[in-house]
């Protein structure tokens, strides 16, 4: 339990470092467990994907992952979400 906490931490503390530096304010993940084993699903909102197609926003994150986490955590994340405010509006409501 403590070492999939740890790495939901990690992957949120990675992603929220590169969104600032790349992105400033406004732009957020959320990292939440899922239901099966140890695995993770990101949610990445930021006004700065809307020129990004969606398989180039999951490739800028998943490049984010890797420099940061070992292949095996990367692999934890096996639901990916990227998008701007205003599609997570219209997604989520």
């Amino acid at each position: 339990m403590v070492a999939r906490k740890n790495l939901r931490l990690r992957v949120e503390r990675v992603l929220q470092r590169r969104l600032r530096s790349e992105f400033g304010n406004g732009a957020r993940a959320i990292v939440e467990r899922s239901d099966f084993k140890d695995y993770l699903h990101v949610y990445v909102t930021a006004k700065k994907f809307a020129p990004l197609d969606l398989g180039e926003r999951a490739d800028l994150i998943f490049r984010w992952l890797r420099e940061d986490l070992t292949p095996r955590e990367v692999g934890k994340v096996t639901r990916l979400l990227p998008l701007t405010p205003a599609e997570e509006r219209l997604t989520f409501g």
